[in-house]
């Protein structure tokens, strides 16, 4: 599996802690932009063209980390304070929102190698010499 699918499968692991929260009745809007930005993501880092994948988990990544922890309420589950499924929901979404980080950065890492190695079309690997014959 890689980086590219591993950072759509947590950004979209961020969302499934969003509804975990949601379930357990922790305060979200009627349409949670959370979830919406969280799918919108994911669905870029699994079907559009390497580059735009990669960057789409990066910022989902960093705005769940960097929009979470300024909410305190969102810190205060962090610590266990609430119920059950509200601190889990809080957890799967800070990991899966590193892991799609972390993967979304690697991918970008490996799109930058793959694009700045010049391949020439047009040249052919050198031909083997013939065997020598007794």
């Amino acid at each position: 599996m890689n980086a590219r699918r591993i950072a759509a499968a947590a950004i979209a692991a961020s969302g499934v802690g969003i509804v975990i929260q949601i379930a357990a009745h922790v305060h979200y809007p009627t349409v949670p932009p959370g979830l919406i930005i969280v799918a919108a993501a994911a669905a870029v880092a699994a079907f559009v063209p390497r580059r735009w994948a990669a960057l789409a988990a990066v910022l989902s990544g960093a705005g769940t980390l960097v929009g979470g922890l300024a909410n305190a309420p969102w810190r205060e589950r962090l610590s266990g304070v609430g119920s059950i499924g509200a601190v889990s929901g809080t957890w799967v979404q800070i990991a899966a929102g590193s892991i799609g980080l972390v993967a979304g950065l690697l991918a970008l890492r490996s799109t930058d190698r793959s694009e700045s190695v010049p391949v020439d079309q047009d040249e052919q690997p050198p031909a083997m010499a013939p065997a020598a014959t007794r």
